[in-house]
């Protein structure tokens, strides 16, 4: 028994500082991302990829100056090529629009610093982590105006990983709910490629955008 008695007193002053102190917040988002690859490869003739993606939120909030945030995030990572074809003879000539990218579910992991007051701004920093789910092959043909989309397989690594920063403002639209407006960079500093499968030494992601949320405090 008295040994019992100070663990609950312990217990009983940390779940005081829980209620207190801390409190979480859930939340969907949308992000509008332009994607792209650096390493060693030519991106001479390369254009970036663009779409709009979902994602989870989850924060924890243990001081009224910094939280810890991650989620749950679709990314398309890749870039695009714009080519000309042409029948054998040449006298006839159309545009191929080629994509490669690699659909991902990425996990950030950030320290986030936020100012004080109803309205707060605040900036983030920390890491990010990918799991690779397919790998996609599209071409579009003006030609016959068709467009072919080959999983390609064995030709990258299953992870991505790298450094992710962010920046926003965060606005309540009532006690429980908030809007979050921000812009964030993952910058990969992983290679994705497998060695036997390509002549290029490294390729690596980078994605840049702007993210809008509905966050919900538990």
């Amino acid at each position: 028994m008295k040994r019992i008695l100070p663990l609950l007193i312990i217990l009983l002053l940390c779940s005081q500082i829980w209620a207190q102190d801390s409190r979480f917040v859930i939340g969907l988002n949308l992000k509008a991302l332009t994607t792209n690859h650096w390493g060693d490869f030519n991106r001479e003739y390369v254009n970036p990829i663009r779409g709009i993606y979902p994602g989870l939120n989850f924060e924890y909030v243990f001081h009224k100056l910094f939280s810890l945030k991650s989620g749950l995030d679709f990314e398309r990572k890749g870039v695009s090529f714009d080519l000309v074809a042409s029948d054998l003879s040449g006298t006839e000539q159309w545009n191929i629009h080629h994509s490669i990218y690699y659909e991902y579910i990425s996990v950030p992991i950030l320290l986030s610093y936020s100012s004080q007051g109803a309205t707060y701004f605040y900036v983030n920093g920390g890491f990010f982590g990918g799991f690779l789910v397919k790998q996609i092959s599209e071409f579009y043909s003006e030609r016959d105006d068709s467009n072919n989309v080959e999983e390609l397989e064995d030709s990258s690594k299953k992870y991505d990983a790298g450094l992710s920063f962010g920046a926003g403002i965060n606005k309540p639209l009532g006690k429980r709910i908030c809007v979050d407006l921000g812009v964030r960079n993952n910058l990969g500093l992983a290679n994705i490629f497998l060695p036997e499968s390509t002549d290029t030494e490294s390729l690596r992601t980078n994605s840049f955008g702007i993210v809008l949320a509905i966050n919900l405090k538990i």
